[in-house]
């Protein structure tokens, strides 16, 4: 194992709400844009968080969740009841993108105090896939909801990205 895996610290917060998330994301998502070339990139973030997730897990490089973490776990979990008790696959993912924002809370303050616990490529890759995922939804325009999730990940990683990259410069 190289020594850059070694230093990975995950979020333990926010991989768990993203393994979580991600599925809810994926299921209401899926819902309401009924349109499965714009699913296919909620289907591949949803596997992807899942696989790290368990592999994290595995490793045992997780710890302890804080009031603050438990908290903003909980959002995905209002999320999921707003969902099916409004039935409303617009409303439940509308639900998840607040969510999903309170999911980079922890994320970002850990990585605003401790800048080598992220690296900036993933950061990039993905805002360069929820980019492509913007402009395929666009183009496959059906409904103002279904821009909302890929904009909403394109601006958190975008962030990510800048805060990852600028607290590694001099």
């Amino acid at each position: 194992m190289s020594s850059q895996h070694k230093e990975t610290s995950p979020n333990t917060a926010s991989w768990s709400i993203w393994a979580f998330g991600s599925i809810v994301n994926l299921l209401t998502y899926a819902s309401m844009s009924n349109d499965w070339v714009k699913d296919i990139l909620p289907a591949v973030c949803s596997f992807a968080c899942i696989v790290v997730y368990i592999g994290y897990l595995r490793q045992g490089k997780f710890k302890m969740l804080g009031l603050t973490d438990i908290l903003i776990f909980s959002a995905d979990i209002v999320a999921t009841i707003v969902w099916l008790v409004a039935k409303s696959a617009l409303i439940g993912n509308m639900a998840c993108q607040i969510g999903t924002v309170f999911s980079f809370i922890p994320i970002i303050r850990e990585t605003m105090k401790n800048p080598k616990s992220e690296r900036r490529t993933p950061w990039i890759l993905w805002s360069t896939a929820y980019g492509l995922d913007v402009v395929l939804v666009i183009t496959r325009w059906n409904q103002w909801g279904d821009v909302v999730y890929p904009a909403t990940l394109l601006i958190l990683d975008v962030l990510m990205a800048i805060i990852a990259n600028r607290r590694r410069t001099p």
